[in-house]
């Protein structure tokens, strides 16, 4: 056992002084024996997936820390993805949630001039609540338009209820003075 840790510790030693050339060595190892190499991941899965989970969401966490794409190495530039995996993201999204193409996304938001078809703010990717995003109907599934974040949410909360809405608009519109209140 003293053996084994001696050497463990000399071989951690070298490969901290040439780093270049162990990369290599793996990289070499890692071409020569790729279908053993992805055995052994496989089975490193299979037995601890909770311990791969946590790596995994730390290596991420890590990741987005530093800047970069959460699908590759890539330094990103929408949230999480680079431009590459967004517009992939973005595509994957629109079809998987709304049944909607890249290019009707695109006609949509030249029908609304690029802004949110209720407050008629441009588009903000700085925050969140001003990303434009597609509005669609509960019932049929159908987008309607594009909103912002908030107006969406908004509508959303209100369960896309007109009467629901009517009756805000009176609430807010109202003259009255609640008693005690000024």
């Amino acid at each position: 056992p003293q053996f084994r840790e001696r050497q463990r510790q000399k071989a951690a030693a070298w490969r901290s002084a040439n780093p270049d050339v162990a990369r290599a060595r793996k990289r070499k190892w890692y071409a020569t024996h790729k279908d053993r190499a992805r055995a052994y991941a496989a089975k490193r899965r299979e037995e601890a997936p909770a311990h791969m989970k946590a790596i995994l969401a730390r290596h991420r966490a890590k990741k987005k820390t530093l800047g970069h794409c959460a699908d590759c190495s890539a330094p990103r530039i929408d949230g999480t993805h680079c431009a590459k995996h967004a517009l992939s993201e973005l595509v994957y999204r629109l079809q998987r949630y709304y049944g909607l193409t890249l290019p009707e996304w695109n006609t949509l938001l030249q029908r609304a001039n690029n802004q949110c078809e209720i407050c008629h703010q441009l588009e903000r990717r700085d925050i969140r609540q001003g990303r434009l995003v597609p509005d669609h109907d509960h019932a049929t599934g159908q987008a309607r338009g594009v909103l912002c974040q908030r107006c969406n949410l908004g509508i959303g909360q209100f369960e896309d209820s007109t009467d629901l809405l009517a009756e805000a608009v009176n609430y807010l519109t109202r003259d009255q003075i609640v008693a005690g209140v000024a």
